[in-house]
């Protein structure tokens, strides 16, 4: 059965390998660079609009160091943005990204994700599981 908790692993685990690409091919950083950001914009925007919601009053803190986190990637998104492609400001954006988001999965993961696994139901799971994916459809629409 579908499950929420597999999914944010599997699209923190797509996330990763995007930066490695990214990193990986300066050539085609553009490209790259667009589908690392509507990956990460969908994942968030999922991640509030679901199991943040439902979570909230279970673990408040570790739910809001996650939406503080969510807000720093959202602001060197920004950054990167508004930073010509491949200057050296940019690829030291790039840098404190990467940092910033791999801080962010471990810590999700080491705690929230196992916290979700012990309070949430398999229903729950399933459930949210569906509710994650039209999220991200949702936004999808939204994201450039």
């Amino acid at each position: 059965m579908a499950d929420i908790i597999e999914m944010i692993r599997e699209d923190h685990s797509l996330i990763r390998r995007l930066l490695d690409d990214l990193e990986r091919h300066p050539d085609v950083r553009d490209i790259r660079y667009i589908t690392l950001k509507r990956e990460l914009q969908m994942h968030m925007h999922a991640e509030e609009a679901t199991i943040y919601q439902r979570l909230l009053i279970d673990i408040p803190d570790a739910i809001g160091r996650s939406i503080e986190e969510h807000n720093r990637i959202r602001l060197l998104l920004g950054k990167l943005d508004t930073t010509p492609l491949g200057n050296e400001v940019w690829t030291q954006h790039l840098g404190e990204l990467r940092s910033s988001i791999e801080d962010h999965f471990d810590g999700e993961e080491d705690l929230l994700l196992k916290r979700a696994a012990d309070i949430l139901s398999q229903v729950d799971r399933y459930e949210m599981y569906e509710q994650f994916q039209m999220e991200k459809g949702v936004m999808a629409q939204y994201t450039r």
